[in-house]
């Protein structure tokens, strides 16, 4: 069910003040990752639930002194990704460290959205083989280093001056991951996305 993470499996150089991000393939229920989220605060940040997610550096799960609480957690309007934000800066100035996240199977782990009710496990029809303990776990070094540089933008589609279909998919690329909240939304109604602005200017006037 996992689309994909950030930072990814066995990622080095990673800021210690990085965030976590998950993409999922279907949208998830946002109260199994999140202690006390409603729709009503759906935008808040709320802490990470210690049943279903862990991050803790390797080899120390039992004795990390690393809690769920000490990370605040957001989902996005489709429910699809998860962004985990540390409270604290990872590791430490001197030395690297390696993590581990690690997301619980069963009941008291995530699971997926149902409007009618309690979903199942997002992990629903896995064997366990994608780690030892189920669910799913992940490693990735953090460095010693903040990164307080913005991305960038290095590419856009479509380009200036150029002619293409109507159903031309606009893409920006940029150098570094960026925090897919920052930049999702639904328009409709005058409302929708907050950092981006998309407007026509007919050539006939």
């Amino acid at each position: 069910l996992i689309d994909y993470h950030i930072p990814e499996r066995d990622a080095r150089a990673v800021p210690r003040n990085a965030s976590i991000m998950i993409a999922f393939k279907q949208p998830i229920d946002p109260a199994s990752a999140l202690v006390g989220w409603t729709d009503q605060t759906s935008s808040t940040a709320r802490d990470v639930s210690a049943d279903a997610i862990r991050v803790f550096q390797t080899g120390q799960e039992q004795g990390t002194t690393m809690r769920p609480q000490d990370f605040e957690g957001f989902v996005s309007p489709d429910k699809q990704v998860l962004i985990l934000r540390p409270k604290a800066l990872l590791g430490n100035p001197t030395r690297s460290s390696d993590y581990t996240v690690r997301l619980a199977a069963g009941q008291r782990g995530m699971r997926l959205w149902s409007d009618s009710g309690t979903g199942p496990s997002i992990f629903s029809g896995i064997d366990g083989r994608l780690s030892s303990q189920g669910g799913h776990s992940w490693r990735f070094e953090v460095s010693t280093a903040v990164d307080n540089t913005p991305p960038r933008v290095t590419s856009v589609v479509p380009v200036e001056s150029g002619q293409y279909a109507p159903n031309i998919v606009v893409q920006v690329h940029f150098d570094k991951p960026l925090n897919p909240l920052s930049a999702s939304g639904l328009v409709r109604e005058g409302a929708g996305f907050q950092n981006i602005e998309v407007s026509a200017t007919p050539l006939t006037g």
